[in-house]
């Protein structure tokens, strides 16, 4: 499930039309995605980042 997470929101910058911008965004996208995955991220777990 978590990989159709990350598919969608890649999907959703496909459209970036400057290649090196898109390159950056994906790539960033794709490493917080593996991130949060590796940490078991979820978003209760993560409340404390907002309020810091």
């Amino acid at each position: 499930m978590k990989n159709r997470l990350t598919e969608k929101v890649l999907e959703s910058f496909s459209r970036i039309s400057h290649p090196r911008h898109k390159e950056v965004l994906l790539s960033l996208i794709k490493h917080l995605h593996a991130f949060a995955q590796e940490v078991d991220y979820s978003p209760r777990s993560g409340k404390w980042v907002w309020i810091f």
